[in-house]
């Protein structure tokens, strides 16, 4: 819509250039963040993830290149078709909020008569999206910037977020929403790193880095080993989930001979080969880096070894 000739024209004519750069700008863009897990109760030094990283061979997510998609509406007077405005509503989500900016272009700018709608969260549960909460908006009289803002941390596995929202600009009224988009900048990651004992599932699934039944069949407390919250069908793309049999008699040998060191390379290594299910990452070790970095920490004081 932005790219028809009358409509630069507008922007260009009403010097509203910054306006539009910032309204699809990346840096502006709080909802990037969610994409790596948030720093735990637990997190690891610089100097000991060096360490780790520089040990395993471990690979770092790059920065994702994600544009924000705001939703843009021309306004245009119904008997010259002349361009009156412009409006926009976008999206920002980070690790506790949720909020709604409203970018209104129009020489000699007058407030948003009403915005009304709905705000809702979904959660991930097993392979599913699930209602999570709802959240109301009803604001008159909106001016440019934000005008919703909903305090919502994270708890489930992952959650997104969506709107439907009718905006009322001169008696008329337009529909924004961002419905079935499922856009990666409004999701949020989740992934924990605890004891399988501790650690609650939130809608996924808890994945031991070195599987359960290797580990008790060694003489370990599997309940007592690190294991990481995962999205249940990346779960299921792990290396060692279920009956992999071949997988766990190596891991098994490593085990026996103390050589644990080497037991994790092996399992890093394997999860560099894992799919993401959401296809978003090149592997599991790189989606999933940071609650691997502190699981590895954590499985050398389980097993009793430095870094």
């Amino acid at each position: 819509m932005l790219k028809y000739e009358d409509v630069q024209e507008f922007i260009k004519e009403n010097g509203f250039e910054n306006q539009i750069a910032e309204l699809y700008s990346q840096e502006e863009q709080p909802g990037l963040r969610s994409l790596r897990m948030s720093p735990s109760k637990h997190s690891v030094d610089e100097e000991t993830e060096r360490k780790l990283i520089e040990k395993y061979g471990l690979e770092k997510p790059e920065p994702e290149q994600i544009q924000s998609s705001p939703k843009v509406i021309v306004q245009r007077n119904l008997a010259s078709k002349v361009i009156d405005g412009i409006i926009a509503i976008r999206l920002d989500v980070d690790d506790k909020w949720v909020d709604l900016d409203l970018i209104h272009l129009q020489t000699g700018v007058r407030p948003i008569q009403r915005i009304t709608g709905l705000v809702t969260q979904y959660e991930k549960n097993g392979r599913n999206w699930e209602i999570g909460e709802t959240k109301s908006v009803d604001r008159s009289s909106v001016k440019n910037g934000n005008f919703f803002s909903w305090k919502i941390p994270k708890e489930a596995v992952s959650d997104y977020f969506e709107y439907d929202l009718r905006v009322t600009e001169s008696n008329v009224t337009t529909r924004f929403d961002n419905k079935g988009d499922r856009d990666p900048i409004h999701q949020r990651y989740n992934f924990e790193v605890d004891t399988y004992k501790r650690l609650k599932a939130n809608g996924g699934q808890r994945h031991h880095l070195v599987s359960a039944k290797a580990l008790n069949d060694a003489g370990f407390s599997s309940g007592d080993a690190p294991c990481i919250r995962m999205i249940t069908e990346d779960h299921y793309n792990t290396p060692n989930y279920g009956g992999a049999t071949s997988f766990r008699n190596k891991e098994m040998r490593y085990l026996q001979n103390q050589e644990y060191e080497k037991l994790l390379q092996f399992e890093v290594d394997a999860l560099k080969e894992a799919e993401d299910s959401e296809g978003r990452y090149r592997n599991l070790q790189v989606k999933y880096y940071d609650a691997i970095i502190e699981a590895l920490r954590d499985y050398h004081d389980y097993f009793g070894i430095e870094i």
